[in-house]
């Protein structure tokens, strides 16, 4: 256990909340708001998160219709 624990917000981006948990090596960050636990975010969580994420081709708008 740790007396100093580390949090982020509702509003914490991907990105951010994935930096930190690589940064700190940390598997799960609590997530506070207005001083009271929210919820908690897990490295599984945010596999799931990333893995549902459409990639799209370079050059190309999310919204481009190919016909196919």
């Amino acid at each position: 256990m740790t007396t100093r624990v580390l949090t982020a917000s509702p509003e914490t981006s991907l990105r951010d909340l994935a930096a930190k948990m690589e940064r700190k090596h940390i598997k799960r960050l609590p997530i506070v708001e207005n001083g009271k636990l929210v919820g908690i975010v897990s490295r599984a969580n945010l596999m799931q998160a990333f893995a549902t994420i459409e990639v799209v081709p370079a050059g190309k708008a999310a919204t481009d219709d190919t016909g196919l």
